[in-house]
């Protein structure tokens, strides 16, 4: 912490220890390649903890730090600059205006257009405390036609979901819903869209837990409507106790845990036709208020993959 020997040695002589062996000990330890090292990262995490600390107290101070911006679709330019280069979440509020999806995107259409196709989705979630991360253990074979039968029928409930990581938005029997998209000119990859795009699909009730992605995703919500609660990665409190991407605090319950105290959360309800963009690394927490469908693209024309590095949690 940068005192120096002599500091050291009297306090250890404060402490009992001989005045000899103390000054001897403080000398050997401030010679020792180690504390060099120590030093420079030192350095650098207060440097870093004093960015994040002004960061992280002057977006207290935003008139509405609560709230996440709704505009209407900028230019591709004006995209980039300001939310993309930022890190700043946003909600288009027209960007899905035009969409057939908005309206071919219902579970009876989907129970009838896709009846037979066999698809992945995630069960007996509510018996595992982790089940998202858990994802692939929880996911099972199911036809569309099953599944959708079985939201319709379901009330409110956690306990299954067809999610982003079954990725069935990339099998061939499903390409017929990408005719129903229209994104935005100069924002996306086209090529890529059917390997970067994600489906949700299930009952009023499902929650996503606290998670960050390691890249940016454009999230559209086609059908019933979900509440989000986001998080900026510098609120780094939420990385104690992280398994991997995901936090393990609950921001629908505060009050459980400290770590809570202090950390600003982004509250925003997602209607049908509402398209929001969550920034590379900014955690999120879904909860679904209705049956939903929501579709997200992540194939931004520019770089957007950060997991070779972007790893918080698992240091």
């Amino acid at each position: 912490m940068g005192a120096a020997p002599s500091i050291v040695a009297a306090e250890l002589v404060q402490r009992g220890v001989s005045r000899p062996l103390a000054e001897r000990s403080a000398a050997e330890l401030a010679a020792h390649p180690a504390l060099a090292a120590a030093r420079r990262l030192g350095r650098t995490g207060r440097r870093l903890e004093l960015v994040q600390r002004l960061l992280t107290f002057q977006a207290t101070h935003a008139a509405h730090p609560s709230e996440i911006e709704r505009r209407p679709t900028p230019s591709s330019d004006e995209f980039f600059d300001r939310y993309y280069a930022t890190s700043t979440p946003v909600v288009f509020t027209d960007l899905m205006s035009g969409w057939p999806a908005l309206e071919a995107w219902t579970p009876e259409n989907f129970r009838e257009r896709f009846r037979d196709v066999v698809l992945a989705a995630t069960d007996e979630r509510e018996s595992d405390p982790v089940y998202d991360a858990r994802t692939e253990a929880h996911s099972k074979s199911v036809t569309m036609g099953e599944f959708a039968e079985r939201v319709l029928a379901a009330g409110p409930t956690n306990d299954f979901y067809m999610v982003a990581r079954n990725k069935n938005i990339a099998r061939p029997e499903l390409a017929s819903l990408f005719d129903d998209v229209r994104l935005p000119d100069g924002w996306f990859d086209s090529p890529h869209i059917a390997t970067s795009s994600a489906l949700w699909f299930g009952p009023a009730g499902t929650v996503t837990p606290l998670h960050h992605d390691a890249s940016s995703i454009l999230f559209c919500q086609v059908f019933g409507r979900k509440h989000l609660r986001l998080a900026s990665p510098l609120e780094v409190s939420l990385f104690e106790g992280a398994l991997a991407m995901y936090s393990s605090l609950n921001p629908e319950r505060p009050g459980d845990d400290q770590r809570a105290t202090g950390v600003t959360f982004k509250e925003v309800t997602l209607e049908p036709g509402a398209a929001l963009f969550i920034p590379a690394g900014w955690w999120h927490h879904v909860r679904s208020l209705d049956v939903s469908i929501s579709f997200a693209v992540n194939h931004f024309a520019r770089p957007n993959n950060f997991d070779s590095w972007f790893r918080p949690g698992e240091l």
